[in-house]
């Protein structure tokens, strides 16, 4: 006996009629909160990664500073000119710390961070402390093979810093053309499935 719809009670027909777009209508739904779900998760991320830059941009800012303060005392001896050094020294710390904080998914940025720790560490440590304390102590200075020093050790710094700057943005255009390739394939295929 062959197959056919007529033969079927009513209700098997409109169960039969009516489960199909049913399915189609309940899956496109859920491929629209996903893809609701996938866009506030690509927000969040972007979100944070304009923070870390942010973040990384001050931590630059301030470590200029500092070294355009350490630098003007070696060339004046003014000690007025050590100011952005010292309100630097105390606040630098914290900032690398909340760098880290947002750079925590990626153990990538999270070992950059690190590395900038340790470039800000050597040259506090190997550069300005001992420069600043052979001034105060009235000990002769070569002064330009310290100007040439502390420039040196800060274009370090300042290329580590500007390194981990360029991967973040590299990292949030791919991550932004990822999405937004994703969004349209799902909102495609939820579309196409509603119809």
């Amino acid at each position: 006996m062959a197959f056919s719809v007529r033969n079927l009670k009513i209700r098997q027909q409109v169960q039969l009629v009516t489960l199909a777009p049913l399915f189609a209508h309940l899956c496109a739904i859920a491929v629209l909160f996903y893809a609701y779900w996938m866009a506030s998760l690509s927000e969040r991320s972007v979100r944070r990664s304009e923070q870390s830059l942010a973040q990384s941009d001050e931590l630059l800012r301030q470590l200029t500073e500092m070294y355009m303060g350490v630098r003007g005392y070696l060339l004046t001896r003014d000690p007025a000119l050590l100011d952005p050094y010292q309100e630097g020294a105390s606040s630098v710390d914290e900032k690398i710390s909340q760098l880290r904080g947002l750079e925590s998914d990626s153990p990538q940025h999270v070992a950059a961070v690190d590395a900038i720790q340790q470039e800000v560490d050597r040259w506090t440590n190997d550069w300005a402390k001992p420069t600043i304390r052979r001034i105060q102590r009235g000990q002769p200075v070569d002064t330009s093979a310290l100007v040439q020093e502390g420039e040196k050790r800060m274009a370090a710094l300042r290329g580590r810093t500007l390194d981990m700057l360029q991967a973040d943005k590299e990292e949030d255009a791919a991550l932004a053309s990822r999405t937004r390739q994703a969004m349209r394939h799902m909102l495609e295929l939820g579309v196409g499935l509603s119809i």
